[in-house]
């Protein structure tokens, strides 16, 4: 029932009758910081919604997707779809996408591993929860606020404390 975040992801291209070693690591810092409620001590259940933080590409390539109604049949576009996810310019893209998913503590407090130096973009949403206790995988809960924030990731060992972020509640008196 949780939406999956793509998170500290490495692709590896293996060919046929080919034998790749492959060495996971990462030389990053911590990144540590607090999500507060403006107005403070309104009760938000942190786990409720997906946060990232996802590195900023300069060369992004927007997704030239196909458009299902463009083939005569469903075999034709999915074709087209999975050539359109092959390309060259979609797999550069994804081997420097690099997206870390916050595990956001009852407090507030959050804390990712391993980020490499790089300009990210930080994104914490809150949504109202469903009163059926299901979630939506499609996103469209009502938010009931948002921040988001360029984080400059440097060099360095020490975890990098972006310290308290606040989160203006909408329509909260």
């Amino acid at each position: 029932g949780r939406a999956i975040t793509e998170t500290y992801q490495m692709p590896v291209t293996v060919s046929a009758g080919q034998t790749n070693t492959v060495e996971y690591t990462s030389t990053g810092r911590a990144v540590i910081g607090q999500v507060v409620t403006e107005p403070g001590g309104l009760s938000v259940d942190w786990q409720n919604d997906v946060h990232t933080l996802s590195l900023k590409l300069p060369d992004a390539v927007p997704s030239a997707r196909p458009n299902w109604e463009d083939y005569a049949t469903f075999e034709a576009f999915r074709k087209a779809n999975d050539a359109s996810l092959r390309s060259e310019a979609q797999t550069q893209q994804a081997r420097q996408a690099r997206a870390y998913g916050l595990e956001i503590e009852n407090d507030g407090s959050f804390r990712i591993e391993d980020v490499p130096p790089g300009t990210y973009e930080l994104r914490i949403r809150v949504t109202k929860p469903d009163e059926s206790q299901q979630r939506n995988p499609f996103g469209n809960e009502q938010e009931l606020g948002s921040v988001v924030r360029i984080v400059v990731v440097s060099e360095g060992k020490d975890p990098l404390d972006l310290g308290t972020l606040t989160v203006a509640m909408k329509g909260v008196a």
